[in-house]
């Protein structure tokens, strides 16, 4: 059995915190669009995403920020190219890739997969 680290925990409610991961976060990815009938409409996508702000500028009632930095994650199913190999993994895990920071892994059974990646947007 592997031990636990004690900073990963399933989370509820409405207050966020540095390095929670928001699975399925609907997103608006481009400006709205005219359709052919006149009316208007917006691209959305779902996906992962962890929480880059820091947590004590998150504080409800304290909030110190307007918006929250976050920063898509991806399942290790999910990746091509390099970052599907193993010498790809170990990149990341090296910190060979500027941007790409993989996560340890969790131990949530049918939550989180094994390992994650975490692109920082503008990178």
């Amino acid at each position: 059995m592997t031990e636990r680290y004690p900073w990963y925990d399933l989370v509820e409610g409405d207050e966020l915190e540095q390095g929670d991961i928001i699975e399925g976060c609907p997103i608006s990815v481009a400006a709205e669009t005219e359709t052919a009938d006149g009316r208007w409409k917006r691209q959305w996508e779902e996906p992962d995403l962890i929480v880059l702000s820091q947590s004590c500028d998150l504080v409800k009632g304290r909030e110190k920020v307007s918006e929250v930095l976050m920063a898509a994650v991806w399942k290790q199913s999910e990746l091509s190219g390099h970052l599907a190999t193993i010498k790809g993994l170990e990149d990341a895990r090296c910190g060979n890739l500027p941007g790409v920071h993989l996560l340890a892994t969790s131990d949530f059974a049918g939550r989180r997969p094994k390992r994650v990646l975490v692109k920082v947007i503008g990178e």
